[in-house]
Parts: C-alpha cells; sequence; structure tokens
C-alpha cells in the first residue's frame, strides 16, 4: 500500500473492493470504489481533479495549523491556540479541471520579549469560503485564541485556546500549554497553565486534540481520516495533550499535528487538507477510512 503521509507530492489511491472494478475512463460508477489525494506539508497546491472524482462528488477535510507559543512576554510564557478543522461533502467537481489548495505552516514562537507567537496559517480547498479550517492563534499575554473553521453546508469544530492567562498572574509564575486541534463535530481541548490549571479534554463527541497538561506541553492534533476516539489532555505540568482521531500527540512544546497549538517557545502544528471520492463516503465517519475502511477506532 502507499504511504498515504508522503510528503513531497499528493498520495492517489485507486482501489477497487470486494470484487468491484477500479472505474472507467467513461466515468460509469461501479461499486466499492475508492479513491483520495491527502498533503500534509505546508504549501500551496493544485488537485487535478479525476473523471471518477467528478462521477460522484468530493468530500474534503481541511485542518489549520496550530498557534505559536510565546517567549518571555512580560515573564508571563502562554501557549498557542489550536487550529480548527472543517470538513465539506458531495461537492462537484468538472474532470481534468485544475483546483487550489493550501496547507498551512503552524505559527513559530514569539522572539524573546516580543509581542507575542505568531498565528498558525489556514488550510482550505479552493479558497477560504468553500471549506477551510482556520489558523490557530498565536499566544499572547492572555493566551492564544483557538482556530474557527468555515464550511457551509458542512461541519467541524474550533480549535482549543492556549493555556489563558491572567494579567494579574505573579510575572515569571506563568508558563502555558497549547490548545488542541478541533475536531469533525466538537472543540479541541483548552491549553492548561499549571498543576492547578491544567489542561481539558475535547468538548463533545467531536475527537479533537486534548488541550496540553500545563506547563510547556503541545496540544494534541486531529487525524485525516474521518471522527474516531476523542484526545485527551495529560495530567500534570508537562502532560502533552493527545491527539484525537488518529492525530498525534504533542513533541514536547510542539503541537502535534495536525493542527495542535505549541507549547511556550514552540511551533505549531502543520495543518493537512485531504479530498476522497468514491462509492458512499462521506464525513465525519462514513467511509472515510483508508480504501473506504472506517474511521479509526
Amino acid at each position: 500500500m502507499k504511504d498515504f503521509f508522503k510528503k513531497e507530492s499528493p498520495i492517489l489511491s485507486l482501489l477497487g473492493m470486494g470484487g468491484g472494478g477500479t472505474g472507467n475512463a467513461l466515468g460509469g460508477a461501479v461499486a466499492n470504489f475508492y479513491a483520495e489525494s491527502s498533503y500534509t506539508s505546508a504549501g500551496n497546491f493544485n488537485w487535478t481533479a479525476p473523471t471518477e472524482a467528478a462521477t460522484y462528488g468530493i468530500c474534503v477535510v481541511c485542518i489549520g495549523a496550530g498557534g505559536g507559543g510565546n517567549l518571555y512576554h512580560n515573564s508571563r510564557n502562554t501557549g498557542g491556540g489550536g487550529g480548527g478543522l472543517a470538513w465539506k461533502n458531495n461537492i462537484p467537481v468538472v474532470a481534468g479541471q485544475s483546483y487550489p489548495l493550501r496547507v498551512g505552516s503552524g505559527g513559530p514562537q514569539g522572539s524573546n520579549g516580543g509581542p507575542g507567537g505568531n498565528d498558525g496559517q489556514p488550510s482550505y480547498f479552493i479558497d477560504t469560503s468553500t471549506v477551510n479550517g482556520a489558523g490557530g492563534g498565536g499566544a499572547n499575554p492572555n493566551g492564544g485564541a483557538g482556530g474557527g473553521y468555515t464550511a457551509p453546508g458542512g461541519g467541524g469544530g474550533n480549535g482549543g485556546p492556549g493555556g489563558q492567562v491572567t494579567t494579574t498572574a505573579p510575572v515569571g509564575s506563568v508558563i502555558g500549554g497549547g490548545g488542541g486541534a478541533g475536531g469533525y463535530s466538537g472543540n479541541g481541548g483548552f491549553g492548561g497553565v499549571n498543576q492547578n490549571n491544567p489542561g481539558t479534554n475535547p468538548s463533545g463527541p467531536g475527537a479533537g486534540g486534548g488541550g496540553s497538561g500545563g506547563i510547556q506541553s503541545g496540544g494534541g492534533g486531529t487525524g485525516i481520516f474521518g471522527e474516531g476516539p476523542n484526545g485527551a489532555a495529560q495530567s500534570g505540568n508537562s502532560g502533552l495533550g493527545r491527539g484525537g482521531s488518529g492525530g498525534a500527540n504533542a513533541s514536547g512544546g510542539d503541537g502535534g499535528a495536525y493542527g495542535g497549538g505549541a507549547g511556550y517557545n514552540s511551533v505549531g502544528g502543520v495543518g493537512a487538507v485531504r479530498i476522497i471520492w468514491g462509492t458512499n463516503r462521506a464525513f465525519p465517519n462514513t467511509a472515510t477510512g483508508v480504501d473506504g475502511g472506517p474511521a479509526p477506532a
């Protein structure tokens, strides 16, 4: 099986399952046909619609990149927000036509004594009014804001905010964690501040990334293969946010792929775009896994 996380180019899978064919050049729909393209490296790309994609219509999920953490801003070192997730089904496309898309880059950390962390970039298909996972907010003295989502006719969830810090907190006492990425039908968890104010689990059944447990840690990301189990916030000052729906856990202060917010002095998780088409497929969890399988269990 091809590597669906290959970085250099989109991945295209054209597999007939259960004895069905793989489609035909005339565009006739056949049973049990599944195909997809996944983009998991930051940058601008163009996707050209195959005949079969025009026959079935496509389903798209976009996850915005996580916001960057802060570094010694007023001695209050806060976390970045998680990226938002958006999905939309039954998008019509024309065979042979090229469509633009963007995968957002995680927000870098702020400079020493600077204004705060940098926002994560959005990830979108065609444009931000079609399917758009907004980037997470960069850390600021009161914590990074979570990312939103825009998916007319679709769904998704907001990213969780970075560790929220009051301006009355004692100087030097606050090191905030990153927020979790948004889920397929719920929001990402909040980042923590310290052992007395830990991160939170995602809200609702949306399988977003968990917020960090507290000091310095990043938030969890959300996977691209459809709605699965929720992420979770780890306990303790340095508890890493766990990914939801097969997304990556945070790596130290860096946010997890895809869309986790950064902890103190760290970088937000990269975004992602995945396009699927074929037999009876629909986000958040109908035959959205690889080759039409279920979303991650």
